[in-house]
């Protein structure tokens, strides 16, 4: 394993107060629409390049858009919505990258991020771990596949409304969510490439 600076999940900045009230109230209109589950789960507001559900669709779009045109971000949409670790989960997700190797996201928690519920990810380069399709798998699986002793784990705690951008090609997972309060992210998920995804609206993995 080599250390790779260029993966991570890395601070952005801060959203503004009109960003907050649109990334807040997009979420209170469509929670209802959210089956809620006990592991990691995501409700898709775009994905494909079509609008999945109800919602006010030009602003939050717009906005999107012009989160992509300010960060340089690469500029096809594969998907975006709201991921929801809920409190007292108990499932943690395998090491994973999000689809392909060239994709990043852009995540935008709406409620605090702590060492209970924080997405756990990894800055080395994976040189030897097999991947089944973009599953690494679990930590075991990892330390034996590269042949190392040890590996660093990390994890970025934050305040609601940070914006964090997870690198192309970096491995992280989901991990059980041990406080007493829903973990909720809008999410963003960009390529270079157009990319079609074969998931439903509301999604677990």
């Amino acid at each position: 394993m080599a250390s790779n600076s260029n993966n991570g999940l890395k601070f952005i900045r801060m959203l503004t107060n009109e960003e907050i009230d649109l990334v807040k109230s997009t979420y209170e209109s469509i929670k209802h629409k959210i089956v809620r589950h006990n592991e990691v789960h995501w409700i898709n507001l775009f994905m494909n390049n079509n609008r999945m559900i109800e919602y006010n669709h030009d602003t939050i779009h717009n906005w999107v858009l012009s989160l992509i045109k300010n960060n340089n971000l690469p500029t096809h949409i594969i998907s975006y919505g709201y991921i929801i670790n809920p409190a007292h989960s108990v499932k943690n997700q395998d090491f994973h990258y999000d689809y392909t190797i060239t994709s990043t996201n852009i995540f935008i928690p709406l409620t605090y991020v702590t060492p209970s519920n924080a997405t756990q990810f990894i800055t080395e380069t994976l040189d030897k771990t097999s991947v089944d399709n973009n599953y690494y798998g679990d930590p075991i699986k990892i330390l034996t596949e590269e042949d190392v002793p040890f590996m660093e784990v990390k994890q970025l705690i934050c305040k609601p409304f940070c914006m964090l951008q997870l690198m192309p090609q970096t491995p992280h997972r989901g991990i059980a969510n041990t406080d007493n309060f829903d973990r909720i992210m809008f999410f963003l998920t960009v390529d270079h490439e157009p990319y079609h995804l074969n998931e439903e609206i509301i999604y677990t993995g």
